[in-house]
């Protein structure tokens, strides 16, 4: 390649490369305001495999769905059985390509508050309300990447290694697909405890004998028939397909990716990213004081589910860090972050849903207490109630 053909490519790719930003930043702004907002989808098909639920949503009335990126996430509004809101967030599972369909794969836990109700209530031809798209866990977007792209040389395209830990597949099989268009080389670690809890085994298995796509399933807990790797993942088994140089994406419990990540930095990986849908519960116990309330942290995946619990009045609607309702101000105390944040808030103030409490906490509304409690009755509307109209070409 002549050094004018690399120089018109490599300004072909600054130019591309500023235009996803200025894009990227006005879709930003645009599902900021759709962050209260809600959508009614008609679920269409139901399946279950083992203890995974999936779900098929569409529009009631045939129109194309907002677009969603590789990694973002849907949050379900119901109730539980005392009338009770419930909300939780779910990865897209579907190819975010296309926009006829969302598809969910949730995992029902026993004793969780809204998969059991999921699994029991849900039925074919029935209307959920769930947030649109959001989120921002998935690759970066690099100038490596694009001028490989944009040479037809994917080669030179920093390798991408996925870790699935159990349900933590979800959000990374868009990616996968998203991947293999770009030819992207990329490398799938699968960890499960047994061979149906493997999501789209089958179809990944085909994927890494046509395409480019390193599939490596690992079980726990293998029955006698199967023929691949058993165990646990290490971090070298990871860090063996991509190196230094790949960027590396971990969706497991806490416990796996705290693990993983700090095996990779003492291999000399340093560009791992992750993203948890809740975290390991607190086994401290510190006292958490909002006003004249108080709780306590110890038993609790983060300081919003210990108020909750303690019967706390206070704004939330993601729990996962996407929203912002659920910011509080610190006046005293300490905490750390448990979940990765896609939301700004002030230099003295947290997301109660992504911290625990390292000391005593005392915390306080960053507005007035009144203004907290009016937005409190917003938060949450009926299943059944008329929702906002959006155009759904914008999104």
């Amino acid at each position: 390649m002549s050094s004018t053909a690399v120089i018109l490519l490599i300004i072909a790719a600054l130019s591309l490369y500023l235009t996803y930003g200025i894009q990227d930043g006005w879709r930003r702004r645009y599902r900021q305001r759709q962050q209260k907002q809600r959508q009614q989808l008609e679920l269409y098909r139901l399946r279950r495999q083992g203890d995974i639920l999936k779900l098929w949503l569409r529009h009631p009335h045939g129109q194309l769905l907002p677009k969603a990126k590789p990694g973002q996430h849907l949050q379900l509004f119901s109730q539980d059985q005392q009338g009770q809101p419930l909300s939780r967030a779910y990865s897209l599972v579907s190819d975010c390509q296309q926009q006829r369909y969302y598809m969910l794969a949730i995992k029902i836990e026993a004793g969780g508050k809204l998969t059991p109700l999921l699994a029991e209530r849900l039925s074919q031809g029935q209307m959920l309300t769930c947030s649109y798209p959001k989120g921002h866990f998935g690759p970066a977007v690099s100038l490596q990447n694009l001028l490989a792209r944009l040479s037809q040389q994917p080669l030179k395209a920093t390798p991408l290694v996925l870790v699935a830990g159990g349900i933590g597949i979800t959000p990374l099989l868009p990616m996968i697909n998203s991947a293999l268009r770009q030819r992207r080389p990329v490398t799938l670690v699968y960890q499960a405890r047994r061979r149906i809890d493997l999501l789209q085994h089958r179809k990944l298995r085909r994927f890494a004998a046509k395409t480019q796509l390193q599939y490596l399933p690992v079980l726990s807990q293998p029955d006698g028939n199967w023929p691949g790797r058993h165990g646990r993942i290490t971090a070298a088994e990871v860090a063996q397909p991509g190196g230094k140089q790949a960027e590396y994406l971990i969706c497991a419990s806490a416990e796996m990716v705290l693990t993983l990540e700090q095996g990779l930095a003492d291999l000399g990986c340093h560009k791992v990213r992750h993203e948890l849908f809740s975290a390991a519960h607190s086994t401290q116990s510190f006292a958490i004081t909002l006003g004249t309330a108080q709780a306590n942290s110890l038993g609790h995946s983060s300081v919003l589910d210990a108020l909750l619990a303690s019967g706390v009045k206070v704004p939330y609607d993601c729990r996962g860090g996407s929203c912002g309702a659920c910011a509080l101000r610190i006046v005293s105390g300490d905490c750390s972050n448990v979940l990765q944040s896609e939301f700004s808030v002030g230099a003295d103030e947290v997301l109660t849903c992504c911290v625990q409490a390292t000391s005593a906490l005392q915390l306080a509304f960053p507005y007035g207490a009144a203004d907290a409690a009016a937005d409190e009755d917003e938060q949450y509307p009926s299943p059944s109630a008329t929702l906002p109209v959006i155009d759904y070409r914008q999104a």
